[in-house]
């Protein structure tokens, strides 16, 4: 039985009002040069939302506003720290061979050809991952950076307290704040806390704007000393200044910021310091190798005359 048309005539409230929306209205065309430093957009983007904060807690705006407000900042700081980790993987597989060959089997899309072309395919190396899913930040540095993430680390605290963090984001984006059982679990909520919801103060939205910072900067030293590292032990650097100079400069532009240093907070390496630090390490790796040959020689399998079978030496066979 069809429903009665009586029933359409009941009021619940006011009409909606449908219009033709055309989207593209909302999307303007962004440039991503070869030379895009993520730490230092990062930074931009987090000290614009460090500003808003002063908006939250000191009464200038009314109180539902200042929630709303709050909610708003987590989920900026939150976005911007997932797009410094696509910018980060897309810049760094541009810039290493070895990390190119890494991400090789990485599926994308197909329409990903089209959209961002040949020169800037990378970008879609990170289309179908969510970073603020519990484990993908850590799994996205192993398997895409090759970086081992030791379990007492800075690195691996400040990934934990990103994934506490993106738990009141799921709340604020699917539930304007109200927190649900995996929520609850995850924050070791004790049972019987039905109808919880997220309270943002000043000191709540600033330590998030913290937790985001921290892991940025643990992010972008060790993925940037790991291609350092991976660079001198497989080859990519030479030894010599000539051969090596626009490698290394190429490695600071993507990792050493320059809003750190406008801001005495820190002064990033430079390309003699890198060569410097290359010469060291390139002199111990080489001895250790040494060292390892010296120690460890390898079966020495002989042919003797007259005969056409592989023979180990007595001593070798433990006779």
């Amino acid at each position: 039985m069809s429903r009665h048309t009586e029933i359409d005539k009941v009021v619940l409230n006011a009409p909606a009002r449908f219009s033709a929306i055309d989207w593209s209205n909302f999307i303007e065309r962004s440039q991503i040069g070869d030379d895009h430093n993520p730490i230092d957009e990062f930074y931009s983007t987090h000290q614009g939302l460090t500003a808003l904060g002063g908006l939250v807690g000191q009464g200038t705006i009314r109180q539902e506003l200042e929630e709303l407000l709050a909610g708003q900042m987590v989920l900026g700081y939150v976005s911007a720290t997932e797009l410094f980790l696509r910018r980060l993987l897309a810049q760094s597989v541009r810039l290493c061979p070895n990390l190119r060959k890494r991400n090789s089997s990485v599926q994308i899309p197909f329409g990903a050809l089209d959209f961002y072309e040949a020169k800037n395919i990378e970008h879609a190396l990170t289309e179908r991952v969510t970073f603020s899913e519990p484990g993908k930040v850590a799994n996205v540095l192993r398997e895409r950076f090759g970086i081992s993430i030791k379990p007492n680390s800075s690195l691996n605290e400040a990934i934990a307290e990103f994934e506490g963090l993106c738990q009141l984001r799921h709340a604020l984006v699917h539930s304007r704040g109200v927190v649900n059982s995996t929520n609850a679990e995850q924050f070791e909520l004790p049972a019987g806390k039905g109808h919880c919801m997220v309270t943002l103060e000043h000191s709540e939205v600033a330590a998030a704007g913290a937790v985001c910072m921290n892991l940025v900067r643990e992010i972008n030293t060790e993925v940037g000393r790991t291609i350092l590292w991976d660079w001198l032990t497989s080859g990519v650097l030479r030894g010599t200044k000539r051969a090596d100079s626009t490698k290394l400069g190429r490695l600071l532009t993507l990792f050493a910021s320059k809003v750190d240093p406008s801001q005495g907070r820190a002064t990033a390496s430079t390309v003699d310091q890198l060569m410097d630090t290359a010469r060291v390490v390139a002199d111990a790796v080489t001895n250790s190798r040494l060292a390892v040959k010296s120690v460890a020689k390898p079966p020495d399998l002989s042919v003797p005359r007259n005969s056409g079978k592989l023979v180990a030496p007595t001593d070798q066979l433990g006779t």
